[in-house]
């Protein structure tokens, strides 16, 4: 498996350690409420975003831009008590595809729904996320060290998730998301392009 922080076909690498900020380069809350820097912000070399809404529909999202087809991305996260926390695959609030946790709950994001499953017994509120996006199949895993990673049953095809189904003329984004209550630390997120 690839570290992460290579470049791919357009020359940017997206991989990012939140050392430094990236805001408005990289990084860009979607439909942010109030003031950016009370939604997000870079704090001891973790993004904390403040948590709210109750999935990616009203929750805070932070995305970026990808030039790439086909990638694969994972990030350590660190939630507060009442906070859930996802990685996703988002074109708009109105259809995405991702995989996330809460204190609860294993969460499941297709079409734009969110499903909960039993929450992994081994999982407290520090765990990793992994997406995989490859050939429009977004493919979702989790772990409680890094190391070991369960992957999730379903498989999400995407190919779907366009400006034709969901309007807005947007694309399909790999994003963070914080929902709930209190905030959301992410820490060492990786990324890179895969080869078609």
């Amino acid at each position: 498996m690839p570290t992460g922080g290579e470049t791919g076909p357009h020359g940017f690498a997206f991989s990012d350690d939140f050392s430094t900020d990236r805001f408005g380069v990289q990084w860009s809350l979607f439909r942010a409420s109030g003031e950016v820097q009370t939604a997000a912000k870079i704090e001891n070399r973790s993004l904390v975003l403040q948590a709210r809404g109750s999935s990616p529909k009203d929750g805070t999202i932070l995305n970026f831009v990808t030039g790439d087809h086909d990638y694969e991305m994972q990030v350590e996260v660190e939630c507060d008590a009442g906070a859930s926390a996802g990685l996703l695959a988002f074109y708009s609030d109105r259809i995405f595809a991702g995989i996330g946790l809460s204190e609860k709950a294993l969460l499941e994001f297709r079409k734009g729904d969110t499903s909960a499953f039993d929450h992994p017994k081994q999982i407290g509120n520090h765990f990793f996320l992994r997406l995989r996006n490859r050939h429009d199949v977004v493919t979702l895993w989790y772990s409680a060290d890094g190391k070991e990673w369960v992957r999730h049953w379903m498989q999400i095809e995407v190919s779907g998730y366009h400006h034709n189904v969901a309007d807005g003329f947007l694309s399909l984004r790999p994003s963070l998301y914080a929902g709930g209550s209190g905030a959301v630390r992410f820490r060492d997120f990786r990324y890179w392009a895969l080869a078609p």
